[in-house]
């Protein structure tokens, strides 16, 4: 009986985020199930096979039949996850088994489904009220700012009708790769188009890692390679790497944690050998996608593949976190031992786009204090739900993820910056010691934020949000295009 009601619990907070509920039904939600969690109720025996639902299996019961490996990892990936209830009026859904499409015959043994196009909106923007979201000028405006400027309204552009339609993997990725594509081949960029709309299929409606995480981070490292001239030594094919790279680091993700995954013994953990479950995971599914698509994988030679392949695994395996002072001190020891040299040594060169690409996955913390805080609550949305899953199978929750500490979230971020962020930023903003745009933009708002935390220590993130939604106050950006 309590684990039916705990699991209902998750269920209508889920059904609540789906839907996009009024803010009064949420928190009148919120305040029962604040209750009903106080009491900390203790659950055992309940297996990771009950938390997961028949509803993506029936759904999926149309596409060809998967083998027993497959079926297991569908129902772990798209029934953990909140399921899809949104009629034809409320969103854009795509056809998972329609024959115009090949994404069922990618033959990677855990590849989830297509999902409907959901999960894409973080929130509406906090600079710009009046923004007239059918204006083609508007949008054509914002969407010249890809790759170019960190500022960008980013949010902005997430909720004009046209990047729904397309999607942010595919929004992004054409600006940022079409360049480079032409370059590279006549017939890249067409035959490039299949790739990045299965890639943007693969990301799941989760709250924080879904499709707009990963074409978010596309765009910072492409504004963090141009900014700091990285671009300029690396040749057309690997470029393509590290925008592919980015725009697909957490294609797949669950929603959950490598730890997570690992307690739970999830498939995934068993394949990966509890080593970067996830990275290891998305790294794959980028590359089996590319494979997946012949007439693209012909444009390459097989020395060509393999250097791309490898950049790939690289920079994605980077982004798990449990390794971030490796990767720092890579390039803080050659530095200090005066061996670096970028320009003339392309292993130095990678070490560094190493750090583009783990500063721009975090990126949201180097935003304007209005997308940051929009960001974060997304992040500790998608945690509090990994915690509630975690409380139903009585594994012991870390504080992040307790939604029952929401006044701890504010000193917790204040750890994060002053352990994580900085130490990442400085060491990268070393490339260029002279390099104006770093410090002006990305650090700056680095170092106003980390005071914003200061400022709401031991507040409800809630009511920091609050604050920030009921305010009157403009938020001025400076324009930050590179020149």
């Amino acid at each position: 009986m309590v684990k039916d009601l705990m699991y209902s619990l998750v269920e209508i907070e889920r059904f609540l985020l789906d839907h996009h509920a009024e803010e009064s039904v949420s928190g009148a939600f919120r305040d029962v199930r604040d209750a009903v969690y106080s009491y900390q109720i203790k659950t055992v025996g309940l297996g990771a096979g009950r938390l997961q639902s028949t509803a993506a299996s029936s759904k999926s019961s149309k596409c060809r039949a998967r083998s027993p490996t497959e079926s297991f990892a569908h129902t772990f990936l798209c029934g953990c996850l909140p399921q899809d209830n949104t009629s034809e009026d409320d969103a854009i859904t795509t056809e998972s088994c329609s024959s115009e499409r090949k994404d069922c015959d990618v033959n990677h043994p855990l590849l989830p489904s297509p999902r409907p196009r959901r999960g894409w909106l973080i929130g509406p923007s906090r600079r710009n009220l009046f923004v007239n979201y059918d204006s083609v000028e508007e949008y054509e405006k914002l969407v010249s700012q890809l790759g170019n400027n960190w500022n960008m309204d980013l949010l902005a552009l997430s909720n004009f009708k046209a990047f729904t339609q397309n999607g942010p993997i595919i929004t992004v990725g054409r600006v940022l790769i079409h360049p480079v594509g032409e370059r590279i081949h006549p017939d890249f960029n067409r035959l490039l188009a299949p790739i990045i709309s299965m890639l943007q299929d693969v990301y799941l409606p989760n709250p924080y890692h879904n499709a707009l995480h990963g074409a978010c981070v596309a765009h910072m490292m492409a504004v963090l390679a141009k900014t700091l001239k990285l671009r300029d030594y690396v040749t057309p094919h690997e470029e393509f790497a590290y925008l592919i790279a980015a725009l697909g680091h957490d294609a797949g993700h669950p929603g959950k944690t490598n730890a997570f995954l690992r307690s739970t013994q999830n498939p995934l953990a068993l394949i990966y050998n509890d080593a970067s479950i996830l990275e290891n995971y998305h790294a794959s599914l980028i590359c089996h996608i590319i494979r997946s698509q012949e007439d693209f994988f012909r444009l390459f030679t097989q020395q060509q593949w393999e250097a791309v392949r490898t950049r790939i695994i690289q920079l994605v395996l980077a982004t798990d976190m449990m390794s971030h002072f490796k990767h720092i001190n890579n390039v803080k020891e050659r530095r200090l031992n005066g061996t670096l040299d970028y320009k003339n040594n392309p292993e130095d060169l990678w070490l560094l786009l190493v750090l583009c690409i783990k500063t721009a996955d975090i990126g949201h913390n180097f935003l304007p204090w209005c997308e940051h805080l929009s960001w974060t609550k997304s992040l500790f949305e998608e945690f509090h739900m990994q915690g509630d899953e975690e409380r139903l199978l009585s594994i012991p929750l870390l504080l992040f993820f307790d939604r029952t500490r929401s006044c701890d979230i504010a000193d917790s971020q204040l750890g994060f910056f002053e352990g994580l962020t900085t130490p990442l930023i400085d060491e990268l903003a070393l490339v260029d010691a002279n390099n104006v745009y770093f410090d002006r933009f990305i650090r700056e708002n680095a170092r106003a934020n980390l005071e914003q935390w200061k400022k709401n220590s031991k507040r409800r993130l809630e009511d920091i949000v609050q604050d920030l939604e009921e305010s009157d106050e403009v938020h001025r950006i400076p324009d930050a295009t590179i020149a």
